[in-house]
């Protein structure tokens, strides 16, 4: 399985401002290592419980296995708000798209 991000909504969850003020900083010294941590932390929390926080696009390339394609794929993170396009790749190159009613 292959997963690619192809566009992050950018905002966090947590505010720098808000971060700031719980710490109690009023300065804007550490301003970028602030953020930094703040990314980090969403990072660690995305991966470790396979969900993502804030909306983003993904392209998931499934790599076929022999009686795999009868059961399906389970789609690696989540919630899913939609589902673009499934299509069956052959040596990278489309073969069938599969109309939204299959999935």
């Amino acid at each position: 399985m292959q997963i690619e991000l192809i566009q992050d909504a950018g905002i966090e969850l947590l505010s720098l401002s808000d971060a700031k003020a719980y710490l109690k900083v009023d300065y804007t010294k550490e301003d970028a290592i602030l953020e930094s941590q703040i990314r980090a932390a969403r990072s660690y929390i995305e991966k470790y419980t396979s969900c993502v926080i804030g909306e983003k696009t993904y392209k998931v390339q499934f790599v076929p296995k022999p009686g795999l394609h009868r059961n399906g794929y389970e789609l690696p993170l989540y919630p899913v708000k939609s589902i673009v396009e499934v299509a069956r790749l052959r040596e990278g190159v489309r073969e069938v798209q599969l109309p939204s009613t299959y999935y």
